[in-house]
């Protein structure tokens, strides 16, 4: 029994093949070819591995198809994997054994026969890219903007998508307008331009990378006596930024805020300088900055005097506009006031501290102080709008007629207490049909705050600041289920955490990183840990107030 079990496993093992060859075997630089595998054993789990190949050829398109057959009581079965490939380089490329589940092809080897030079530098005048860093070296957390083109001349078919957004390691990246066409003449040669901009900032000082990214196009070419079209493959340069940090000369008090320019402005509601105790007016600070996000501009230090007013902030608005040539970040904050008691009132001046990316110098963008008089009865106090207690509505009172007035066929009594219950019920199976609905959905999502909430504990813990900045920017984007920048955005509308997000910039970016303040990883995860008790809002619309569970 042993050897009949001996040579099954044996003749299985001698079943189970992968047969490699390529069509044609010799090919030229521009020409594609033809990936043929076969696999004998069907019961394979995977595809081919064709990581060996990347290097010296690109994939661009594969096709599967499997057979089974049967002669004289032998079964016969496999799978042919075809891949269309585009070699990268000429020469004699040795292919390495392919890899199918467990068992491996013998090795081989493919000719591309080079092009001629001529032909070469032909091509590279008909289409090719070229990119661009506006600022480098470029301080931390401060813009630059990455320009990418594409030129193209007449007889150039583009195949597939313009390069996406690059992918850049400790970086913010924010596209800057739309893609922008044009034409222009380089060398007597008329070119049809496609550029894409995109605003970087660096989250960490040292060198920067952003990677090469390709195309696929065909050109117009005349070989051996005749013109046919050949795919190529465009390639856009990479470009290497070197990122400086903060500078010596930066105050260490001062929140690091790098900008073209930073400008404040205030209104008040009503425009004037003279007030009766207990008349309400409100305060509007706006913060631009050209070259940095709303997120990045620090919260205000604003000061009104306790023994004069009452005042009641406003959580922040932080916008970003990214449509122009650089992104401009913008911040309100909002004051509602109420003066108690008369007399001249001196309010001081509101500063902000930033860096000059242009001139790189130390400036502070300043509003001047404001003088207001107030006049009244001295000791007047006021209560903020929300704890006031309504008046009663005349309009909404409850209208009760005689007895012997009211008329025929008044509903009976049981009648509003059977539409209570009605309302009831179907409040319970609006929300019982909610949470069957939602309930994979939140479950998932609490799992993923869960899982970003021990990375953030484990960071904190350590009080290891670049830990701590990224699981906290982890853990944002989960909550809030958006992009990171939309996610900070929300995060920082609360002016305790939009100070602690300070603290943890000037760890990682100020002059004393690699020696964080003890306390940062505790204040970071008593701010972070509220976060996760929100429940995921439900996809589909809200239900009417009267359904709202």
């Amino acid at each position: 029994m042993l050897a009949i079990l001996g040579l099954w496993a044996a003749a299985h093992g001698a079943a189970a093949e992968v047969h490699v060859w390529f069509e044609p075997r010799i090919v030229d630089e521009l020409d594609s070819i033809t990936l043929n595998v076969r696999a004998t054993d069907t019961q394979l789990p995977d595809a081919p591995d064709l990581s060996v190949l990347e290097a010296d050829f690109e994939i661009l398109g594969t096709q599967t198809t499997s057979q089974r057959r049967s002669v004289n009581g032998n079964v016969e079965s496999w799978v042919d994997y075809q891949y269309t490939l585009r070699p990268r380089r000429s020469g004699e490329i040795a292919i390495p054994p392919i890899r199918v589940g467990d068992q491996y092809s013998a090795a081989t080897t493919v000719i591309v026969r080079a092009l001629d030079p001529t032909i070469k530098n032909s091509i590279a005048r008909m289409v090719y890219f070229e990119t661009e860093l506006t600022e480098n070296p470029v301080y931390v957390q401060a813009q630059t903007v990455f320009v990418r083109r594409l030129y193209y001349a007449a007889g150039v078919q583009l195949y597939s998508d313009l390069p996406g957004i690059p992918d850049v390691a400790n970086a913010v990246i924010i596209p800057l307008g739309e893609t922008r066409s044009s034409s222009t003449l380089v060398e007597g040669t008329r070119y049809g331009v496609i550029e894409q901009r995109f605003a970087i900032f660096p989250e960490q000082s040292g060198a920067l990378t952003v990677p090469e990214s390709a195309i696929t196009s065909s050109v117009r070419l005349r070989r051996d006596g005749r013109t046919r079209r050949s795919g190529i493959r465009i390639s856009a340069p990479a470009q290497t930024l070197t990122v400086l940090p903060i500078p010596a000369e930066y105050p260490d008090d001062a929140p690091w805020l790098p900008a073209a320019d930073v400008r404040l402005l205030e209104t008040w509601s009503p425009n004037r300088t003279t007030f009766d105790a207990g008349d309400p007016m409100a305060r509007s600070i706006a913060v631009t900055a050209v070259g940095n996000t709303g997120s990045a501009i620090p919260p205000l230090q604003v000061d009104f005097p306790d023994e004069h007013f009452k005042y009641y902030p406003e959580s922040p608005v932080l916008d970003d506009d990214a449509s122009g040539d650089q992104v401009i970040g913008n911040r309100i904050e909002d004051y509602s006031l109420i003066p108690t008691r008369p007399g001249a009132i001196a309010l001081a001046p509101v500063s902000l501290t930033w860096w000059d990316t242009n001139a790189q110098r130390v400036r502070v963008a300043q509003l001047p102080p404001r003088s207001l008089m107030v006049s009244g009865g001295a000791g007047y106090e006021t209560t903020p709008p929300e704890a006031q207690e309504p008046l009663p509505d005349s309009r909404y009172a409850p209208l009760t007629a005689p007895a012997e007035l009211a008329p025929e066929g008044t509903p009976p009594d049981w009648l509003p207490l059977l539409v209570v219950a009605c309302l009831i019920a179907g409040t319970a199976l609006v929300w019982r049909w909610r949470h069957l609905v939602h309930a994979p959905r939140i479950a998932m999502a609490q799992s993923a705050r869960r899982t970003a909430l021990r990375e953030l504990k484990t960071a904190c813990a350590k009080n290891h600041v670049p830990d701590m900045r990224r699981s906290l920017l982890h853990l944002m984007t989960v909550v809030y289920e958006a992009p990171q920048a939309q996610a900070l955005t929300r995060f920082l509308a609360e002016p305790s955490r939009a100070a602690l997000w300070q603290r943890i910039n000037a760890a990682a970016f100020g002059p004393g990183v690699g020696a964080p303040e003890q306390k940062l990883g505790g204040d970071l995860w008593r701010a972070a840990r509220p976060l996760t008790n929100r429940d995921p809002a439900p996809a589909s619309p809200a239900l009417p107030p009267l359904y709202s569970d």
